[in-house]
């Protein structure tokens, strides 16, 4: 009959242990197992060789042991590629960004990540001699890249890949009016273009069609705040559309536009109206 143990034991073996590996290694004999010990390259593992020359090392196993799963390890050429988008960011002008992004940063990113990194690569080159804005821009590139290439699961959505204080800062929006025609014009804005933000902030600046007129032929704003005066782009390009086929507007409003809302100020009934670009194909009443 044969036991268990029979089956557990193997042909009798030299064995020491791989100092750079850890793992066992097995020798047919004794002089080759010596040799590597006395090379460094191994340790004699402690098998009581006091009892004679004769004594041989025989490898424990345990049927029963499970193998042990690695931990992840993020790979270091990924590592390499983050660092060298990190120190490079910083130092280049912002017209040199656009040749670097799309050879180390673009390539790396897919569908809203990569819509959103265009969109920072543009605006980074659009500050000009704005520092402050541009180093804002330029740690949103930096985060939206870091944490793509990270091992941890992320949302494409800006709002789950970086802070809230930092979206709220960041998130664009169209701001315009529909005329009696149905013709749309709207202009960009660049900062909080959150509900929350943007309903206190068109109350206080924009009471009647004319204020959102002056928006659009000042070429857009920094932003719209209820406690602050609206500081204008100047320079911005109007965007336009048709209100019947809203649906096709909004679109434009988030791929040609940047904007993640649109807030639209109806001629007719005099009331605001908006929609989230990700999300929504028709207009909601804000207020």
């Amino acid at each position: 009959m044969i036991k268990l143990t029979d089956l557990l034991n193997e042909e009798e073996t030299y064995t020491a242990i791989n100092k750079d590996s850890g793992a066992v290694s097995v020798f047919k004999s004794k002089d080759a197992r010596d040799s590597a010990v006395k090379a460094g390259t191994h340790d004699k593992k402690d098998d009581n060789d006091s009892k004679g020359d004769d004594k041989k090392d025989t490898p424990k196993v345990n049927i029963f042991d499970k193998p042990k799963k690695d931990e992840p390890v993020r790979d270091d050429n990924t590592d390499a590629q983050i660092d060298d988008v990190q120190n490079n960011i910083d130092d280049m002008p912002g017209d040199e960004i656009q040749d670097y992004a799309e050879s180390d940063i673009f390539p790396y990113l897919k569908g809203r990540d990569l819509e959103l990194a265009k969109m920072y690569v543009d605006d980074i080159d659009a500050a000009g001699d704005d520092f402050d804005r541009s180093a804002d821009l330029r740690k949103d590139l930096k985060d939206l890249f870091d944490k793509k290439m990270s091992l941890e699961n992320t949302s494409t959505r800006l709002k789950d890949l970086l802070p809230e204080g930092l979206i709220n800062e960041g998130t664009r929006s169209q701001v315009g009016v529909i005329g009696r025609n149905g013709k749309i014009v709207s202009a960009y804005v660049h900062y909080d273009g959150y509900p929350s933000n943007m309903k206190p902030g068109l109350k206080h600046h924009m009471k009647s069609d004319k204020d959102v007129l002056k928006l659009i032929k000042m070429g857009g704003a920094r932003g719209i705040f209820d406690d602050k005066d609206i500081e204008y782009y100047k320079n911005g390009q109007p965007m336009k559309g048709d209100s019947k086929d809203i649906e096709s507007y909004i679109k434009d409003a988030d791929r040609s536009g940047g904007a993640e809302f649109v807030y639209l100020y109806n001629m007719k009934d005099k009331k605001w109206y908006y929609a989230d670009t990700y999300k929504d194909s028709k207009l909601k009443k804000l207020f």
